[in-house]
């Protein structure tokens, strides 16, 4: 029989989690946390992500030989002795006195700019990592924690990151109130608009079985922000376009305009050939009789399934 630590322990919350539950996270989100729990959705591995994770060794024998540090690689589950729902998975740990926490991370250029070179602390971090390491440094009761980042495959930087009290309390309160709310209390967050979220809309209500219905209360409420949003999309829709055609307007036959903030450019794409298919095979098979053509469409004939589509009609 399972006990109430071990239910409690199972539906912990980690370093990685905590940024997603405060809703600064740009990997997931609250419901994404839950329904992982839950094992409604299952753990996602990119292709980025997979080379990050080989990578964080690396960066951890990088940061030592720069820093003098002694470090020793970790990447296990420790709970914190006093919060039995609170764990982390640092990467790292280095062997001073005090230890402290060293997390590794890598970037591509397209994030370097979350990264600022002059900051040697927090201030430098994106916020979500910051989340993360402080929930390190509270699971752990530590005061320190480094974290070591490769940007671009080649541009080595670290941040020291010193506890704060006050982020700590923060974090806990709203980590346990996710916990004890949705994951031991057994109630389901909000449903968020990430594609996992998207997706698994799609494979639990794959066709509609009930006729219309009238909407509850509550569901009015979500129909009617839904008609609003809509509403204002739409208006956002035509400025963006009559913008654009402004711009193209003043554009004319120059490639395009430059200012202090970027530029902005309006080129033709090269010709291609373009090969039409439905066409030659109709050429094709002209002379064919109508079994022939059956015959020879069979083998590359194929069933797509249908998909249940949004369908709105009201005012804002």
């Amino acid at each position: 029989m399972t006990s109430a630590a071990e239910i409690v322990r199972a539906t912990g919350v980690g370093a990685s989690e905590i940024a997603a539950i405060l809703g600064i996270s740009p990997f997931a989100d609250r419901w994404q946390v839950w329904a992982k729990k839950k094992g409604i959705i299952e753990n996602e591995t990119t292709e980025r992500m997979y080379w990050g994770t080989k990578l964080e060794p690396v960066i951890a024998q990088v940061f030592s030989e720069r820093t003098q540090l002694p470090v020793e690689w970790s990447n296990q589950r420790i709970y914190s002795k006093s919060r039995e729902w609170q764990y982390s998975s640092p990467d790292a740990l280095i062997l001073t006195e005090p230890r402290a926490v060293l997390e590794c991370k890598t970037a591509g250029l397209d994030q370097a700019g979350e990264w600022d070179r002059d900051a040697e602390d927090e201030d430098g971090v994106p916020e979500h990592y910051w989340a993360q390491v402080e929930w390190q440094m509270s699971t752990l009761e530590l005061d320190t924690a480094y974290i070591a980042v490769l940007i671009a495959g080649n541009d080595f930087r670290y941040y020291k990151i010193r506890h704060d009290p006050e982020f700590e309390e923060m974090l806990l309160e709203e980590g346990y109130d996710f916990w004890r709310k949705h994951l031991f209390g057994g109630v389901e967050p909000p449903i968020g608009g990430s594609k996992r979220a998207r997706d698994y809309l799609k494979r639990r209500f794959p066709r509609e079985k009930e006729k219309l219905r009238a909407a509850t209360l509550d569901e009015i409420v979500l129909l009617d922000e839904y008609a609003r949003l809509r509403g204002e999309m739409e208006e956002r829709q035509d400025c963006y376009d009559k913008l654009e055609n402004q711009l193209k307007l003043a554009i004319g036959e120059s490639e395009g305009l430059t200012w202090a903030r970027g530029k902005l450019t309006w080129k033709k794409t090269k010709d291609r050939q373009e090969t039409d298919w439905r066409k030659l095979a109709e050429s094709q098979l002209a002379g064919c009789s109508k079994e022939e053509r059956a015959a020879l469409i069979h083998p590359y004939t194929h069933p797509i399934a249908g998909y249940r589509r949004i369908d709105f009609r009201g005012a804002a």
